[in-house]
């Protein structure tokens, strides 16, 4: 167990997401990050570079479909945030060229 289960163990799970995001270690940077959401939710109204995060780690594993959610609601937290903006462009874009199988 990497972190503790202990209130200020949201900004450790917070730090290893973006540590693994860093290594493009992506499948568990998503993990990190829906555990921070689920153990503290108080914290994604804190910090919205969680949900942007988790958009970017979901959209690099090709997880389109789960990263647009995540993504809008980083942008309805905050509507001038322009860097989930420009992630959900990307992701849009993405998403729209991958084939249909």
């Amino acid at each position: 167990k990497a972190v503790p289960d202990h209130p200020n163990a949201r900004y450790a799970h917070d730090m290893l997401g973006r540590v693994y995001l860093g290594q493009e270690r992506y499948a568990e940077a998503v993990q990190e990050l829906r555990l921070l959401e689920s153990k503290f939710p108080d914290f994604r109204g804190m910090n919205n570079d969680i949900e942007i995060n988790l958009g970017y780690a979901l959209a690099a594993s090709g997880r389109y479909a789960e990263a647009l959610p995540v993504i809008e609601r980083a942008i309805a937290a905050n509507p001038e945030n322009t860097k989930a903006r420009d992630l959900l462009a990307q992701v849009r874009a993405a998403a729209a060229s991958r084939p249909t199988r």
